[in-house]
């Protein structure tokens, strides 16, 4: 499956070759890629002094390119002209198993390039009819060699459409990323960015993903869920501070865990080491709220002094609040020593201290508590309900900072058991504070 859009193959085909190149598993369909072209534009501009040939892929094709474009967003390309040449000549070869833009002598005038010869616009496989052709070919059958050929995943497709993309966003043209498969879009941009940060010429895609990536809303934010460090290396690269945010709050909560498929780059070093030092912080806010949830009380107006006291057993008319307090700090107690004590209990603290919060935890129910200690009291308890209300609105306050969600996505409505309540700040992103 080709997306003919962009001339790579979806996540579900890609096949890597012998030196690891995603090639493109499609033949190509000339009826339906036969294009008219204007006279000079991308990728043949006629006053262009920048010649880049290329023999891989399926065919050979040329780029003429300017210069003065390349060098504003290419650092590679700015370099003088060789003595006696007023043009640049450079190839797209394979040099021991790597793919690569290397210099060549521009010798002699600047050839002239033709359009009429198979090109690549926007990513997708370009022939132009050969007028000269009368229709007479004989048609290939299955055992042809032409067919044979035509149906063989040509080598470095992937490469040389990423190629002819990052030349396109030189002059504004906006790279054929999926907008209808994240997936596909995902494993496309990871592709044009791995290139383009080889080249030093992200720049020019990253206003145009970051469009792209926007117009998915939720489905964008669902993504990232499931696989926050593979989405943490694309938003450095595209330098997206939504996409970080997002990948952030998702790493630092799941710290140490890494509940997700492991990524073939470590994560850098410097995020590493923020990821490191923000769940330290949560970890310091966690022990300071149960500590707080342990001593939880009711006040009881003192007719006395007319200051708030805590409820005293010994008072016959205040032992069923101090018994609904004991219950409530014990049943809390337990659920925090359960989830503290878990192999895996970063991913589970989330969803502890959201349901405190919002107070729908079965044991902070007023019929669990009165079902506890109905056998041993004798009286009617009308106060229990209030009771109850008072420390769960206690308990709300305490964990309010901890049942926080900074994410785009409900977490307990899509599978995410730990914290959320992260923020990040401008001096937590590294292109805005020089982190890295």
């Amino acid at each position: 499956m080709v997306n003919e859009d962009f001339g790579l193959p979806s996540p579900r085909t890609q096949e890597p070759s012998n030196d690891g190149t995603e090639i493109l598993p499609s033949p190509l369909n000339e009826s339906t890629l036969a294009q008219h072209q204007p006279p000079d534009a991308f990728p043949v501009f006629k006053n262009g002094d920048v010649i880049i040939t290329t023999d891989l892929g399926p065919f050979p094709r040329t780029f003429q390119l300017h210069s003065s474009v390349l060098c504003r967003h290419s650092p590679f390309n700015g370099m003088e002209t060789y003595p006696g040449e007023s043009w640049y000549h450079f190839t797209i070869e394979e040099i021991k198993g790597k793919v690569s833009l290397i210099r060549k002598s521009a010798d002699g005038e600047r050839p002239l390039v033709s359009r009429d010869s198979p090109q690549i616009i926007d990513g997708t496989h370009i022939k132009v009819e050969d007028p000269s052709d009368t229709g007479t070919s004989p048609v290939p059958t299955p055992s042809s060699p032409a067919l044979v050929a035509a149906t063989k995943p040509p080598r470095h497709s992937t490469t040389i459409a990423c190629y002819t993309q990052i030349f396109a966003s030189f002059y504004n043209i906006p790279p054929k990323v999926s907008t209808t498969d994240i997936s596909t879009a995902v494993a496309q941009s990871e592709a044009l960015t791995k290139l383009a940060t080889s080249l030093g010429s992200v720049q020019p895609l990253q206003a145009h993903l970051a469009s792209l990536f926007s117009s998915y809303r939720q489905t964008l934010y669902l993504a990232i869920a499931h696989n926050p460090p593979r989405w943490l290396h694309l938003s450095l690269a595209l330098q997206n501070r939504a996409i970080y945010t997002e990948c952030l709050i998702h790493l630092v909560g799941a710290h140490p865990k890494m509940p997700w498929p492991k990524h073939p780059t470590p994560i850098p070093d410097p995020i590493h080491h923020l990821i490191q030092q923000k769940a330290l912080d949560l970890a310091n806010l966690r022990g300071a709220s149960d500590r707080a949830l342990l001593l939880l009380t009711l006040h009881i107006a003192d007719p006395l002094t007319q200051k708030n006291r805590a409820c005293d057993p010994r008072n016959k008319a205040e032992i069923e609040s101090w018994l609904a307090v004991q219950v409530f700090r014990d049943e809390m107690a337990q659920h925090i020593s359960a989830v503290g004590n878990h192999p895996s209990s970063s991913l589970h603290l989330g969803r502890l201290y959201r349901g405190i919060a919002r107070g729908d935890w079965k044991w902070m129910s007023t019929e669990y508590v009165r079902a506890m200690l109905e056998p041993t009291m004798k009286l009617g308890w009308k106060e229990l309900g209030e009771d109850l209300r008072s420390l769960r609105a206690q308990a709300k306050g305490v964990v309010g900072r901890l049942a926080r969600n900074g994410l785009m996505v409900e977490p307990d409505g899509h599978g995410v058991g730990y914290l959320t309540c992260v923020e990040v700040g401008e001096g937590d992103v590294p292109w805005l504070s020089g982190g890295m």
